[in-house]
């Protein structure tokens, strides 16, 4: 009994140590105290409320790149799960490897890279950051957040409605970090309802259409950099709804 109250004193002092360091340190740009964890990533195969998922303010944290360089990789096996049981749920890391699910249902799950140095790739785009349609297809939430406050670039290519099947609402796309800008590339892409906020601009650089909407900001910091750009050939398009466009410049 003894040992065991040692390790987690030891555990909760760690956390607490860094959760203090955190809100001290004006350079960490995570929101809220979150994980304890290892430097360079771990194997996330554990229920809300597991020895692996801290809760703060009725939100769920995970981070597999405390450090913030990038290395941190959030790994889910086939016979794991990471579920925060209806709570909103935030993930930060470097990369991600979903062979099991991460879900929430009912609720937000945000996932973002844990610096604007890391690109981050959907779909059949690949970069620093990948998750590819079939994983997409492992997030069961309400509403999937991609990116943030401190992400890079967010590319996308060949997405279509059944990969993002498990998402009952919206679908959101955040490259809200210095410079930061959304690309659209290669194949088409097909969204239910889609929300764009970028910084620095957007890029339709191919096919884009989502059936029941697009509410778009491409002058988020409005610095006047964020300029809609539509490529030759590509078309932005919904069926019958709205396009919602915010940006300093077009380019179509």
């Amino acid at each position: 009994l003894e040992f065991r109250r040692v390790l987690f004193r030891s555990a909760f002092e760690e956390w607490l140590t860094f959760a203090m360091d955190h809100y001290k340190s004006k350079s960490a740009e995570l929101p809220k105290p979150f994980d304890r964890l290892d430097r360079d990533g771990f194997i996330a195969a554990c229920a809300a409320g597991g020895k692996d998922v801290y809760w703060f303010m009725w939100k769920c944290f995970q981070a597999a790149d405390a450090d913030r360089d990038g290395s941190g990789t959030l790994t889910v096996t086939n016979q794991g799960e990471l579920d925060a049981n209806g709570a909103p749920l935030e993930i930060y890391a470097g990369d991600m490897v979903l062979n099991g699910q991460v879900k929430s249902e009912g609720a937000t799950i945000r996932v973002s890279t844990s610096s604007k140095d890391v690109q981050m790739g959907l779909g059949a785009a690949t970069y620093d950051f990948n998750l590819s349609a079939s994983e997409l297809q492992n997030i069961v939430a309400d509403k999937l957040v991609f990116g943030g406050e401190d992400s890079g670039n967010i590319y996308v290519s060949d997405i279509d409605l059944e990969d993002l099947a498990n998402i009952d609402n919206d679908i959101v796309f955040e490259a809200l970090g210095e410079e930061s800008y959304i690309q659209f590339e290669s194949s088409g892409s097909d969204f239910d309802n889609l929300t764009l906020r970028s910084n620095e601009g957007i890029q339709v650089l191919a096919d884009l259409n989502s059936v029941n909407g697009i509410d778009l900001d491409a002058d988020v910091n409005q610095v006047g950099l964020g300029t809609l750009q539509i490529g030759a050939g590509s078309s932005l398009s919904t069926q019958d709804t709205d396009i919602l466009v915010v940006a300093k410049d077009m380019d179509v």
